[in-house]
């Protein structure tokens, strides 16, 4: 008996122990240094996504006139190549700054395009008609479509297909699907030992 209420006692105090719901993050890379990164980069702002360049390995951190001059994460070589990002929890929404469509290389015909992905089950796509000013003045989101934890950024034509572009990207913003608290985990365990004791 006493142990029991002891148990029931211990769930209701076990908010102390909840894993801590993780709400908006920014990643803005101003708090990392300059320079090559690898695939696979993380951020100094947040260990919950990792950044790998699609072809080869190419991603630096800089600040760029098309980036206005704040610190950008860039998939340099202008190639077909995709900016993906693998998140360590499911996310439910993503937005980023971009910028960098060069209008030698795209026009106003062209998209920035995001796929989120479940696992390799696409679950959601968007598309931004880029305005070809080679500044990072626009922003793309994709909320809606259930929880995701793998997505692509990329510039392409008409046709959707990967442009050979270098995409500059910042202010990486996600919504991270909070994880079970212990209090949730535990909490049927508790009611459970109740029910027995009033049997």
């Amino acid at each position: 008996m006493w142990n029991r209420k002891m148990l029931v006692l211990g769930l209701s105090m076990g908010a102390g122990f909840m894993v801590a719901p993780v709400g908006a993050t920014v990643v803005n890379f101003n708090s990392d240094s300059w320079g090559v990164k690898p695939n696979g980069f993380v951020s100094v702002d947040s260990s919950l996504v990792s950044f790998t360049d699609s072809i080869g390995a190419n991603l630096v951190t800089q600040a760029l006139p098309e980036s206005n001059n704040s610190i950008a994460l860039i998939v340099l070589q202008d190639d077909p190549s995709k900016l993906l990002m693998d998140f360590t929890t499911p996310v439910s929404s993503l937005s980023l700054d971009f910028g960098n469509d060069d209008p030698g290389y795209i026009t106003t015909a062209g998209y920035a395009v995001m796929r989120a992905f479940n696992g390799a089950t696409l679950v959601g796509e968007t598309d931004v008609h880029v305005n070809a000013n080679d500044l990072m003045d626009q922003t793309i989101s994709l909320s809606g479509v259930g929880n995701f934890n793998h997505a692509e950024f990329f510039y392409a034509d008409a046709s959707k297909n990967p442009t050979n572009l270098s995409e500059v990207v910042d202010n990486v913003t996600f919504t991270a699907i909070p994880e079970p608290t212990l209090l949730g985990m535990l909490m049927p365990l508790g009611l459970m030992l109740r029910r027995r004791r009033k049997d």
